[in-house]
């Protein structure tokens, strides 16, 4: 791909393209170990390499994230007063990237970042029928009929769910799978049943489940396998 490449260092760096342009002033930018001074020279990102401060910049077109979310995260850019994911972020993908859907507050768990916009759509998309599956702990014992109950879909007040999968572990432990992501949903889907859920968190979306070795608030980049199993609905 030919981009520019003070764009191709914004994108894969820190640095914003203002501050770039600065890198070049004191000759700082190297292409293929020769210093460049233009920063709208157009390069190859196939083909050539391009370094800062010695350091050689990779450029990544499309990115794709797993997050473990932990609670007291808001899913979204930043805002003032609140912590948000993109904290958790190195500089260079607080910029480019955005999350895919969202998480209440106090819940953790899985939550996907890109700067594929497409891919974005797809994801959510109600067409896809993409599963999401949570760990539910509830504060009153959980009964086998809320498993039919469930399945059926529940009225939550200002709307009807569609069927879900509740798979009960023991007394206060489940899992819950819906292919919605109405506003806190699933707590109340639990309220309606008469359950107050005291812990959520979200551990697979499509066939794609959270990855166990990633602590709260750690990310790693996704492969193309695990792209694509994300996208898995029915």
């Amino acid at each position: 791909m030919k981009i520019r490449i003070d764009k191709w260092i914004s994108d894969s760096s820190e640095y914003s393209r203002k501050e770039v342009k600065n890198f070049f002033k004191y000759n700082k930018i190297k292409l293929n170990g020769e210093v460049v001074k233009k920063s709208g020279m157009i390069v190859d990102t196939d083909n050539d390499m391009v370094t800062l401060l010695e350091k050689e910049i990779i450029y990544e077109e499309k990115i794709y994230i797993m997050l473990n979310k932990p609670s007291g995260y808001i899913s979204s850019a930043i805002v003032e007063g609140e912590k948000t994911i993109m904290e958790l972020l190195d500089l260079k993908y607080q910029r480019r990237l955005f999350p895919i859907g969202r998480l209440d507050k106090d819940t953790e768990g899985l939550i996907l970042l890109t700067n594929d916009g497409q891919y974005s759509h797809k994801l959510m998309h109600p067409n896809k029928k993409v599963s999401k599956i949570y760990y539910v702990e509830v504060d009153n014992d959980l009964e086998e009929k809320f498993v039919d109950i469930f399945s059926s879909g529940v009225d939550i007040g200002d709307y009807f769910t569609k069927p879900a999968t509740l798979k009960i572990i023991n007394e206060t432990t489940c899992t819950l799978e819906i292919q919605e992501g109405k506003f806190h949903q699933v707590k109340r889907m639990f309220e309606a049943v008469g359950c107050e859920v005291i812990y959520l968190k979200r551990i697979q979306i499509g066939k794609l489940e959270l990855d166990e070795n990633l602590k709260n608030g750690e990310y790693r980049k996704l492969n193309q396998e695990e792209t694509e199993k994300a996208l898995i609905g029915d």
